[in-house]
């Protein structure tokens, strides 16, 4: 992922390039009493690429 938006960076012609990447990690126990109710582990990962091209915002 790195070296692709380093790649985007360096050899597109935007005037302007913000990317924006995010990685979350959830956990969940839940007991009641000593009854164990749910167990669970989640990963979500996402970004966003801004840029400024001939004075036009895009999205990605």
């Amino acid at each position: 992922m790195h070296e692709w938006i380093k790649e985007m960076v360096t050899k597109g012609r935007a005037e302007f390039v913000e990317a924006r990447w995010e990685e979350v990690f959830r956990s969940r126990v839940v007991f009641q009493r000593e009854q164990l109710l749910a167990l669970e582990a989640t990963e979500e990962r996402g970004g966003i690429v801004r840029a400024l091209v001939d004075g036009a915002w895009g999205l990605a």
